[in-house]
């Protein structure tokens, strides 16, 4: 009797092996991408947190140094850095401007 050997597949560990480091490849790579996501994000919280506060005619504060009021009026004039834009906040109407 001849002894046949079939290796024409992968075991069931080896597959798991590749599909794990595939996994951790895809999470290195994917981190950076959705926190500098998460960053142009925070951008849209300005205008949500000023919308709310007119709204529901509360303050809403976005961080301890920038609020809006319940007209929509910010605190006080400022500029601030969020990661690479620098965004300008002036008085009166709770205008703002963001640009890289």
């Amino acid at each position: 009797m001849v002894k046949q050997s079939h290796n024409n597949g992968f075991t069931l560990v080896e597959i798991l092996i590749v599909c794990l480091c595939s996994v951790i490849i895809i999470l290195v790579f994917a981190i950076p991408m959705v926190s500098s996501q998460l960053i142009e994000d925070s951008f849209t919280d300005f205008q949500y947190c000023q919308l709310e506060a007119m709204a529901e005619k509360t303050r809403c504060t976005v961080n301890e140094n920038l609020w809006f009021n319940k007209n929509g009026n910010i605190n006080q004039a400022q500029t601030q850095q969020f990661g690479r834009k620098t965004c300008v906040f002036q008085l009166g109407f709770g205008r703002f401007k963001c640009e890289r």
